[in-house]
């Protein structure tokens, strides 16, 4: 099995495992609180999943500059083999606290392992498939994550996600050993919490053509998604009249959109990383978006502007990802992915700022808040074409 296809298993069963044991952890919490903590719950569960990337990103750049990403890969499969142990135990115990702690861990685990993931893609495979490579790897993150999070509720009881857990985290530590073995990139060393490897970072990519603004808009992508995302229930219940659970099952059509577009992306690119045509894409998500609020019924056109969204999503996202690996100088190319993510996970944050000022601070509609957001992005992707 060529080197790929084993990275691709292993980070499709992180992907899944993570966010399979961060709903689990929210279902334990609940049935031992009760369902009126729900919200309390989900909003602790969800800042224990994000805060790991916006504090280990970096770091796990630079260690993916400096030591082998086969072996970053090798350990942080190891610890996180050793977090779901600890995770199960602190199941049986009844301990709340110690199961947010292993979700915080292994978040932190899978930050750190992010750039190594995508950085170590040039070195194991061809440069010039290396936009397929992206799309094969995105497009089951993705698939992992929307099978993680739906697989939480098919469990007849807690022990038996718990194996499936473990099993999963074993596989991984297995196939990692069988990954083609990579050197270090970075001869001279670097502080590990150095954050002023971020700005270096960025100044780095500010004299490379069209890599800085093609980090940003890879970077404020996960703003729209973020808002997509929270701004789905508001506008389930507002204006499509149906439950909370079934506006979070539209938006899963959005995710399986996104993995399809992904995944097919370097076929409508032929193989190369059309940035020229990516903003026209995010035009398209504008396009998608108005079509939501103009026209959300009957049920099935939302259902089409949802997947729509998934699919021009994928499709912007790939090239994007394929363009920060091909630019960047392979010295730094860990460091230069790690300041993506950091920035991807910052605008996550404005995602959520955002829905609290249009919704809650100026009372708008989840209708017309999506209106604005179409707006607001058809101006940054003028902005993004001007800067290419």
């Amino acid at each position: 099995m060529s080197g790929l296809y084993l990275l691709n298993i292993i980070q499709f069963c992180a992907a899944l495992n993570e966010n399979l044991y961060k709903m689990i952890t929210a279902f334990f919490v609940i049935s031992l609180y009760g369902e009126g903590y729900t919200s309390s719950t989900l909003a602790y569960v969800g800042a224990l999943a994000l805060l790991p990337f916006l504090l280990f990103s970096t770091p796990g750049g630079i260690l993916a500059d400096r030591y082998s990403k086969t072996k970053i890969t090798q350990a942080t499969r190891i610890a996180s083999f050793i977090i779901v142990l600890l995770g199960t135990l602190f199941f049986f115990l009844q301990s709340i606290s110690g199961t947010y702690l292993c979700l915080f861990l292994l978040s932190a685990v899978e930050a750190l392992f992010g750039p190594s993931k995508y950085g170590i893609l040039p070195e194991i495979y061809p440069p010039e498939k290396i936009l397929y490579a992206n799309s094969v790897i995105a497009s089951f993150t993705f698939f992992g994550i929307l099978i993680g999070t739906a697989l939480a509720s098919f469990f007849i009881t807690f022990s038996w996600a718990f194996l499936t857990l473990t099993l999963l985290a074993l596989l991984q530590l297995v196939l990692s050993f069988f990954l083609p073995t990579t050197t270090p990139l970075l001869v001279q060393k670097k502080e590990i919490f150095h954050y002023q490897e971020l700005w270096l970072s960025l100044k780095e990519m500010k004299a490379i053509e069209a890599l800085l603004p093609s980090t940003l808009a890879f970077a404020y992508f996960l703003f729209i998604g973020a808002f997509l995302q929270l701004n789905m229930i508001p506008f389930s219940l507002e204006t499509l009249n149906i439950s909370m659970q079934d506006g979070g099952y539209l938006f899963l059509l959005s995710s399986i959109g996104m993995g399809l577009g992904s995944f097919f992306s370097h076929r409508f690119s032929k193989e190369k990383i059309p940035l020229t045509t990516t903003p026209f894409l995010g035009w398209g998500i504008s396009l998608s978006l108005l079509g939501l609020v103009l026209f959300p019924k009957p049920l099935f056109l939302t259902i089409f502007w949802l997947f729509a969204l998934g699919i021009l999503g994928g499709l912007f996202l790939v090239p994007l990802e394929a363009y920060i690996l091909i630019a960047s100088p392979a010295p730094t190319r860990g460091r230069n992915f790690s300041t993506a993510n950091f920035l991807s996970f910052l605008f996550a944050v404005l995602g959520a700022v955002a829905l609290y000022l249009l919704n809650d601070l100026l009372g708008l509609s989840a209708r017309l808040s999506f209106l604005l957001i179409a707006a607001v992005n058809a101006l940054f992707m003028l902005f993004f074409r001007r800067s290419l």
